[in-house]
């Protein structure tokens, strides 16, 4: 009995390193070293809590809500291009490294979240499940035919429009997740990590919402309402995936404080710029490699626009 426990502690110590392995390659590291160790250490023992429990290990990533509706210098269009594909592959190949790294027990849960704020930044419903459904088959068109188990597992895919009449996300998740505004304005108030990320927000609604004509101070008085809003949907959510997913590690494609049980990831790893393709384009630079950029900055440089199937896909660097 006691070989067979020996055995098993040594085979999951083994499973655990490889899948921090395989983290490590999308993990955006901390710059502390003591927010780092105590990073490592929370995914360490959520990791080793699921060996225990005998469940899979989980990971959850709310990601691809909708293409940024700045065309002018964000995005060249509404749906998935270049970036989007490098983004599904570097998920992709995590994926099949934590399930090689378990024998197939562990799952990557991408939440597409887009209908969670589509109602406060003005996206019409029809653009989300369009980008929703442009993604996955995306992804189908790239990987679904190279493996018979399933790498990606995609949380809240509706199947059509009419399903948000039975399934309306914002609703559940005000009636039953959200706090109150004037706490959050509380926080604002009297916490500087809240009101810098509140600052951060407004400035960069007003970025994604800026057509060239609304003038930059409207914009700001709009873009502090619109952040309050998203900071409380924001924080509703992560506690609706925490309810449906309670023992999974949560990754994220933003920064966020080691307290908040997070562990942000690049999504492109090897795009130094960090960004996400929905809001920006991708770039091949001279030397190969994928950054992400804003496109009136890509513009700037003097890149060149190239098409995949008649469809505007990313710039190359000249």
């Amino acid at each position: 009995m006691f070989a067979q426990k020996f055995t098993s502690s040594f085979s999951h110590a083994s499973k655990s390193k490889l899948i921090m392995s395989a983290l490590a390659q999308i993990r955006i590291p901390y710059v502390d070293p003591k927010e780092e160790a105590i990073a490592i250490t929370n995914i360490s023992r959520k990791i080793d809590m699921s060996f225990c429990d005998r469940s899979p290990v989980q990971f959850v990533l709310p990601a691809f809500p909708f293409k940024s509706k700045n065309q002018r210098t964000k995005v060249i269009g509404s749906l998935a291009d270049k970036g989007e594909e490098l983004a599904l592959k570097s998920l992709y190949d995590f994926g099949v490294k934590i399930k090689d790294a378990t024998d197939g027990d562990a799952e990557l849960i991408v939440a597409l979240d887009g209908f969670t704020y589509a109602d406060i930044v003005g996206i019409d419903n029809s653009a989300v499940f369009t980008y929703m459904q442009n993604i996955i088959n995306l992804y189908l068109n790239l990987y679904n035919r190279l493996s018979d188990r399933q790498i990606i597992k995609w949380f809240d895919n509706l199947n059509s429009l009419s399903d948000l009449e039975h399934y309306s996300i914002w609703r559940i998740l005000d009636a039953n997740y959200s706090q109150s505004i004037e706490s959050i304005r509380h926080e604002i108030e009297t916490i500087k990590e809240v009101r810098d990320g509140y600052v951060g927000l407004a400035r960069f609604w007003a970025q994604d919402s800026d057509d060239g004509l609304t003038g930059c101070e409207e914009l700001k008085r709009i873009g502090k309402k619109i952040a309050i809003q998203m900071m409380r949907r924001n924080r509703a959510y992560s506690d609706y995936l925490k309810a449906q997913f309670p023992n999974a590690i949560r990754l994220s494609v933003h920064r966020a404080a080691v307290i908040n049980d997070r562990v942000p990831i690049n999504i492109i790893p090897e795009n130094t710029n960090y960004g996400t393709p929905w809001h920006t384009v991708a770039v091949k630079t001279k030397s190969g490699v994928w950054q992400l950029m804003k496109r009136v900055d890509a513009e700037s440089k003097g890149c060149t626009l190239l098409y995949e199937n008649d469809v505007p896909s990313y710039f190359m660097e000249n």
